[in-house]
């Protein structure tokens, strides 16, 4: 008997300097490492967002960004023509990689952002290096920019919304692809064409 009580006692001390818990009543082989459930694993759901919006969607003016509202003109003589926003008596010289889109917009009035740079002579003295601009009207009134659109058979424009396009020119439907304006009645998700004008050839 005392040669049992010696054994309990020492298996009793050996798990105690090993770090390992003595099995409870009722638990059996089961640990308390055992019994914690393994997180499930989280799915991840991988969202792509169609091209056509990432091209309709403007740059984002950004902290520093000089902003200039006016009108698009082009004036001057060759070789010293120069593209320019117009806003009462001043102006500021239109520079950078978006120069080919907004020589298509002339007559319309912009909001352009971009980091202020100095304009070569002959006038004006200011230029923006434009990183992004809004078309905020033509002809006085508020137009519809975005992508043109072939589905199912229908013209659409794909911007802030999607629109189907009703009355739209026959040359539209040519022309998927490009970056365009709108302007025309709004019936819900339609648009009824009246004018519009290509600001960016389909790429």
């Amino acid at each position: 008997m005392r040669t049992s009580m010696m054994i309990v006692i020492g298996a009793c001390l050996l798990a105690c300097a090993s770090g390992e818990e003595m099995p409870r009543a009722g638990q059996g082989d089961t640990s308390e490492t055992a019994m914690v459930a393994a997180p499930a694993a989280v799915p991840v759901e991988t969202v792509s967002v169609p091209l056509e919006l990432e091209v309709a969607a403007a740059p984002r003016q950004r902290p520093g960004d000089s902003v200039v509202v006016g009108v698009v003109r082009m004036v001057g003589a060759m070789p010293l023509e120069q593209l320019v926003l117009q806003a009462g008596g001043s102006s500021v010289s239109l520079r950078g990689m978006l120069r080919d889109e907004l020589k298509n917009l002339e007559g319309a009035e912009l909001r352009a952002w971009g980091k202020p740079v100095d304009n070569a002579p002959p006038t004006p003295p200011r230029a923006l290096d434009v990183a992004g601009y809004e078309i905020v009207s033509v002809g006085g009134a508020k137009p519809v920019v975005g992508i043109l659109s072939l589905r199912e058979g229908a013209l659409h424009v794909v911007g802030t919304d999607t629109l189907r396009l009703e009355a739209a020119p026959e040359r539209l439907r040519t022309k998927p692809g490009a970056k365009v304006w709108l302007v025309g009645t709004r019936d819900g998700s339609t648009l009824r064409v009246q004018s519009y004008g290509i600001v960016r050839e389909p790429q």
